[in-house]
């Protein structure tokens, strides 16, 4: 037996018009806000007319609570109009499985789309950190880490980090036999040249993962 596959294509029902979705539910709105406030009126007048009052010295009385009560009605009938048309449309997502809105949700909002900062590459910030340390020394002619953490914001642990790399790599050297007398830029070198070389020999690495606790001997 041969089966056809018909292909099948969801629309929304309608597209979004200002006639339709503006227009429309503004007329209906103010046309129930007339009807509501001149039958109020009208009750009003009658009321008044059969108790003797004088209907003159309470028209406008009445016409401002028709005015009131014509737009108050408008506003909330366009208010409930509007709440009725979005409950139809996440109805009929619920029912299509579509999302004819366009909030990325099938049907009524359930909460929040929350995009997390993808975390920042410590290798990459290394590198940025070590790039201002040397233009730190070559703009001021310091190493010391007061002057450098004035001038990039350096803290502690970082700068003697890229420091022992520096003086690894060759870029920087101690001062005499040890760390006493402070370090310096390895002489005749310059700051594109100490870039350069940066770039090629110092390598870091992000940290490793932990690795998980053995189990003791005899453990099940």
């Amino acid at each position: 037996m041969d089966y056809q596959t018909i292909a099948t294509t969801t629309t929304p029902i309608r597209p979004p018009s200002v006639a339709a979705d503006a227009h429309l539910p503004i007329a209906s709105a103010a046309i129930s806000g007339g009807l509501v406030a001149t039958t109020a009126a009208a009750a009003a007048a009658g009321l008044a007319i059969l108790t003797g009052s004088d209907l003159a010295r309470l028209a406008p009385i009445i016409g401002l609570g028709w005015l009131l009560t014509a737009l108050g009605v408008t506003t909330y009938d366009w208010f409930r109009q509007r709440a009725a048309a979005q409950d139809a449309i996440w109805a009929t997502e619920t029912r299509q499985n579509e999302d004819l809105d366009g909030d990325h949700q099938i049907g009524r909002p359930h909460g929040m789309i929350v995009s997390a900062d993808p975390a920042p590459d410590p290798v990459a910030a290394m590198q940025e950190k070590t790039a201002a340390m040397l233009d730190a020394i070559w703009a001021t002619g310091s190493t010391t880490h007061s002057t450098i953490r004035a001038r990039c914001g350096l803290d502690r642990d970082d700068y003697n980090e890229i420091r022992d790399q520096l003086i690894a790599a060759g870029i920087a050297a101690w001062i005499g036999a040890g760390r006493s007398h402070g370090w310096q830029p390895a002489p005749g070198l310059d700051l594109p040249t100490a870039q350069r070389i940066a770039e090629k020999k110092i390598v870091w690495l992000p940290a490793p993962t932990p690795r998980p606790l053995s189990a003791p001997k005899g453990a099940k």
